[in-house]
C-alpha cells in the first residue's frame, strides 16, 4: 500500500511536489549543525553573489550577438577573407577535418570487414559476396581494416599544421626578413671593422 503524502515525512513530501527549492532548503535546515555542508552553502552562495551577475549578463551578450544579423555578416566575411588570404591552409584544414570525421569508418569500413546495417554492407550485398580484388570497394575495405584508427590521427595533424602554417606564415616571414636584414648589416659591419680583433 503506497503512503499517502500526509504520512510522507516533509522531506519527501517536497520531492513528491516537485518543490527544488524547498528540498534544498529543508536539507540544508536539517544539517545546519555539520561543517561540510555548511561549507558548501557558504561556497555556493559566495559563487552565485560573485558570478551570476555576470554569467546572466554574458548570456544575455550572447543571446544578443547571435541573434544579430550584423554579427553573421562579419563572421561571413571574416572566414571569406581568411579562405582568400590563405586558400591552401584552409583547403588542408578542411580535409584533415573530414580524415578526423573518419568518412570510411562512418560508411561502414570497419577493422573487421563491413559493419552489419551500413552503407558499406549495402553496397557487398549488391556483389553477391564476390568482391572483386582491386575494386573501389576492396580497396576502401582495405583501408578500413588497415587505417581506421591512423585515419583521424593523420587528420588532426593535417589540421594542426594547416592552422600553424595559416598563422605561423607571417611570422616566420617576419622572421625570415629581419634574418636577412641583420645578415646584410653584419656583412657590411666586416668590411669596416677586423674580424677577431686581426
Amino acid at each position: 500500500m503506497a503512503p499517502n503524502s500526509s504520512t510522507l515525512p516533509p522531506i519527501f513530501q517536497n520531492i513528491r511536489n516537485a518543490d527544488i527549492n524547498g528540498l534544498v532548503l529543508a536539507f540544508i535546515k536539517s544539517n545546519k549543525d555539520n561543517p561540510v555542508v555548511m561549507a558548501v552553502v557558504s561556497l555556493l552562495n559566495a559563487i552565485q553573489a560573485k558570478f551570476l551577475p555576470d554569467l546572466t549578463r554574458f548570456t544575455a551578450e550572447l543571446i544578443s550577438t547571435l541573434s544579430d544579423r550584423q554579427f553573421y555578416l562579419n563572421l561571413y566575411r571574416a572566414i571569406e577573407d581568411h579562405i582568400r588570404t590563405h586558400p591552401w591552409a584552409t583547403a588542408f584544414f578542411v580535409i584533415g577535418v573530414i580524415m578526423m570525421c573518419n568518412p570510411i569508418a562512418a560508411i561502414g569500413f570497419g577493422q573487421m570487414g563491413p559493419v552489419a546495417g551500413s552503407l558499406a554492407a549495402a553496397w557487398q550485398s549488391t556483389m553477391g559476396g564476390n568482391v572483386t580484388v582491386g575494386s573501389a570497394f576492396a580497396v576502401l575495405q582495405s583501408w578500413g581494416m588497415t587505417y581506421n584508427v591512423w585515419i583521424p590521427i593523420v587528420g588532426s595533424i593535417i589540421s594542426g599544421v594547416s592552422v600553424v602554417a595559416a598563422d605561423g606564415g607571417k611570422h616566420l616571414a617576419k622572421v625570415i626578413h629581419d634574418g636577412q636584414v641583420m645578415a646584410s648589416a653584419i656583412g657590411k659591419g666586416f668590411g669596416k671593422a677586423r674580424p677577431f680583433g686581426l
